[in-house]
């Protein structure tokens, strides 16, 4: 068996709103569904390991969810969250056909350090779109930049080391990543800002002058 991630299930009978009594003894549930699920499967999971599951590995690595005495190969889609606790509330598990290739998104992580210390390491694409089966589309691609050397060193989805049976369908002319000179913005005042700073001193003086004025017509009254 390939060295994956893995959670513990168990069913779920309880939906509705009784599954907060779920949440509060640490469970979340979920549901598992696909093209080899006759219907879906309501279960609960631990959520500490779901969530740290969901963390190191995200939506696109394959984790296998024990139940029972079966096992459902399944990607993680979706993680409902609690938007103060942050605290998981629902998981959507997707099982796949391992047998059939798929189209997917696969981030782009960059590793390394460019040895040129006057050019910013600049990230071009997030993703490439690959095709293959769902067993062997790696998770991620990790991306050297320590070859970045000169400024506009640029790496391509063409110098992407593929797996085996996984087909790029990003153009391969399209830039990953690239060194670029640092831009020094230096700002300059508006003329407008000029002008009005003018005016401003200009009142200014008027203004002491009348008030000048006045102070001289109340002491002769």
């Amino acid at each position: 068996m390939p060295d994956r991630p893995e959670l513990t299930a168990e069913k779920r009978t309880i939906i509705g709103k009784r599954v907060k009594r779920l949440r509060r003894e640490g469970l979340v549930p979920a549901v598992i569904y696909g093209t080899l699920v006759d219907e879906p499967i309501s279960v609960t999971l631990d959520a500490r390991e779901l969530f740290r599951t969901y963390i190191d590995y995200g939506n696109i690595s394959l984790v296998d969810v024990h139940l029972d005495d079966d096992t459902h190969t399944v990607y993680i889609r979706t993680v409902q969250q609690d938007p103060v606790s942050r605290n998981p509330l629902h998981a959507e598990l997707f099982a796949p056909n391992l047998l059939v290739r798929m189209t997917a998104s696969i981030p782009i992580i960059l590793i390394g350090e460019s040895p040129n210390l006057d050019g910013v390491v600049t990230q071009l694409r997030d993703t490439v779109d690959v095709d293959g089966l769902p067993t062997d589309i790696p998770g991620a691609i990790e991306v050297d930049v320590t070859g970045l050397e000169e400024i506009e060193d640029t790496v391509w989805v063409g110098d992407l080391e593929m797996p085996d049976n996984v087909d790029l369908i990003t153009d391969e002319e399209e830039p990953i990543v690239r060194l670029m000179e640092v831009q020094i913005e230096v700002e300059e005042p508006e003329e407008g800002d000029e002008e009005l700073e003018g005016e401003e001193g200009v009142e200014g003086e008027e203004g002491e002058e009348g008030e000048e004025a006045a102070e001289d017509d109340s002491d002769e009254e």
